[in-house]
C-alpha cells in the first residue's frame, strides 16, 4: 500500500513517465560512450585507434548526434515540469507546502553533493536543487515572464558565459591534471582532483553560473509547460503534434548531423556557427522526441512505449545514482579504472545493458514498495515518515 496522504489523490502523468525514461537511457549512452571519449582524458594513442575504427567512430557520431545535449535538456525540462507540479500539488494538498518542498530539495541537494564528490563527478542532481529553490524564489513571476525569461537563458546563457577568459586555467591543464590522477589508480588523488577542479572552475569562475542558468532556462520552460495547463491537455493536442513533428525533428536533426561533422572536424567551419547550429539543432530534436514518445503513447503502441521507458521513468533518480555508480566502478580510481580500455561500441552495450538492468529492478521495485527505493527514500524524507 502506499502512504496516505493527499498529494496521492493527483493522477499521474504516465506521459511524462515515458519521456523520463527515454532521456535516461539517452544520458547513460551519452556517458558511457561519450563522456569515455571526449571528457575525461583517455590516452591519446588509444584515440587515435578509435577514431581510425570505422565501427567506433560511428558509434561516436551516433551518440553525438542523436543524445548528446538532446537528452541532457529533455531531462532537465522534464525536471522543471516535476518541480512545478510538485510545487502546486502541495499547496493544494492544504499541508505547508514550502515545508514538503525545501524538504524534498535537502534530500536531492545532499545525494547529488556526495554524489559529486564521492561517485560521479559529472552530477547535476545538486544544480538541479539550487535551481529548483531559485524556481520556488520566483514562482509568482508572471507565466510569459518565465517562458520569455526560461527561452533566453537556455539559449544565451552559456555560450555568453563559457569563453577561454572566464576559465581558471587552460583545458589542457585540467585535462593533465586528471590524467595524471587516472593513471595513479589513487581514489584519494582523483577525488582530490576532482573536487579542485571542480572548486576552480565552476565555483570560481563562470561554469557554474553559465550550467545554472541554462538549467534554470529549461526549468522555466518545463513550468510554464504546466503552468499553462499544456500538459494536462496533451491528448487534445496531438493532431497539433502530428502536423509539426513532420518538420521539427527532421530538421533538427540534419542541424544536428552539420554540428557534429563540424564538432569531429570533418567539416572545417568557425566555431560560432558550430555554436549557433547547435543551438538551433538540439531544442528541435529534443521537442521532436517529445512529440514522437507522446504520439506513440496515444497509439496502439502504448502498452510497449510503456513497458520500455516508464519504469525507469518513475524510477529516474534511482536509476540515474545506479548509472553513476556503475560508471565509476568501470571508468574510475574508484573501481577497476578501465578508462581507455573500454571502447565507444562496449561503452554502447553498457549503456543499454544498464538501461535493461534499471527498467527490470525498476518493475520490480514498483509492484513492491510502490517506488524507486532512492525514491522511496526520498519520500520518507519529505514528509517525516516511512511511506506505508
Amino acid at each position: 500500500m502506499k502512504e496516505n496522504c493527499a498529494a496521492d489523490a493527483f493522477p499521474r502523468i504516465e506521459e511524462l513517465d515515458v519521456l523520463r525514461g527515454f532521456a535516461l537511457l539517452g544520458v547513460f549512452i551519452v556517458h558511457f560512450v561519450g563522456l569515455a571519449f571526449y571528457e575525461l582524458p583517455v590516452k591519446d594513442e588509444v584515440l587515435i585507434l578509435w577514431l581510425d575504427s570505422p565501427f567506433h567512430y560511428l558509434t561516436v557520431l551516433a551518440s553525438d548526434l542523436f543524445f548528446l545535449n538532446k537528452a541532457n535538456t529533455l531531462f532537465a525540462t522534464l525536471f522543471g515540469i516535476g518541480f512545478w507540479i510538485m510545487l502546486e500539488r502541495f499547496q493544494q494538498s492544504g499541508r505547508n507546502f514550502t515545508a514538503l518542498y525545501l524538504r524534498r530539495l535537502c534530500f536531492l541537494f545532499t545525494l547529488g553533493v556526495a554524489n559529486a564528490i564521492f561517485i560521479f563527478p559529472g552530477d547535476v542532481l545538486h544544480e538541479y536543487a539550487l535551481i529548483g529553490l531559485v524556481l520556488f524564489l520566483v514562482r509568482n513571476i508572471k507565466p510569459s515572464t518565465m517562458l520569455l525569461t526560461g527561452v533566453i537563458f537556455a539559449l544565451f546563457a552559456r555560450p555568453l558565459l563559457e569563453s577561454d577568459s572566464l576559465l581558471g586555467m587552460p583545458p589542457e591543464t585540467a585535462i593533465q591534471l586528471q590524467y595524471d590522477a587516472v593513471e595513479s589508480g589513487d581514489y584519494l588523488l582523483w577525488l582530490q582532483t576532482m573536487l579542485s577542479l571542480h572548486i576552480k572552475e565552476e565555483i570560481l569562475h563562470a561554469g557554474i553560473l553559465a550550467w545554472g542558468l541554462y538549467i534554470l532556462g529549461r526549468f522555466f520552460i518545463g513550468s510554464w509547460l504546466v503552468r499553462t495547463h499544456i500538459i494536462y491537455s496533451l491528448k487534445d493536442n496531438t493532431a497539433w503534434m502530428k502536423r509539426h513533428i513532420r518538420w521539427i525533428l527532421p530538421t533538427g536533426l540534419s542541424i544536428e548531423f552539420v554540428t557534429t561533422l563540424m564538432w569531429l572536424e570533418v567539416v572545417d567551419t568557425p566555431e560560432w556557427l558550430k555554436e549557433t547550429l547547435q543551438y538551433i539543432g538540439v531544442p528541435l530534436v529534443a521537442v521532436g522526441y517529445a512529440l514522437a514518445l507522446i504520439l506513440l503513447y496515444y497509439s496502439p503502441r502504448k502498452a510497449l512505449v510503456m513497458r520500455i521507458f516508464a519504469p525507469v521513468g518513475r524510477t529516474a533518480l534511482t536509476a540515474y545514482i545506479g548509472h553513476c555508480m556503475v560508471y565509476a566502478i568501470l571508468f574510475l580510481p574508484i573501481g577497476f579504472n578501465l578508462l581507455s580500455t573500454i571502447s565507444p561500441f562496449t561503452g554502447l552495450l553498457i549503456a543499454l545493458c544498464v538501461f535493461v538492468f534499471f527498467n527490470v529492478t525498476g518493475t520490480y521495485s514498483l509492484k513492491r514498495l510502490g517506488y524507486g527505493p532512492i525514491e522511496y527514500l526520498w519520500r520518507w524524507a519529505t514528509y517525516g515518515r516511512r511511506p506505508l
